[in-house]
């Protein structure tokens, strides 16, 4: 996420919607994984009933940390798995 890079908190980032945004968008470009939404959604949830931002809300990113990605795939973090062969 570039927009708002500097207004990180301990936990999250503050980003500045652009029109068309929506929270699958988001969420790819903040986690590179469009399914992550739903942590999007339940931070955000006076945006719940926005499909496509309009542009200048402020979006609550959270920071993921290990404890959420101990819970992905090896896949999704990077790991590399060994074959069995």
């Amino acid at each position: 996420m570039e927009r708002y890079r500097d207004w990180l908190w301990d936990d999250h980032y503050l980003y500045e919607a652009m029109a068309g945004d929506t929270f699958g968008l988001m969420a790819l470009r903040a986690y590179n994984d469009e399914r992550l939404m739903s942590l999007l959604l339940s931070k955000n949830p006076r945006f719940s009933d926005v499909i496509i931002f309009e542009g200048g809300e402020i979006v609550t990113i959270p920071v993921i940390n290990e404890a959420l990605s101990a819970v992905l795939p090896p896949w999704r973090t990077g790991e590399i798995v060994a074959s069995d062969q």
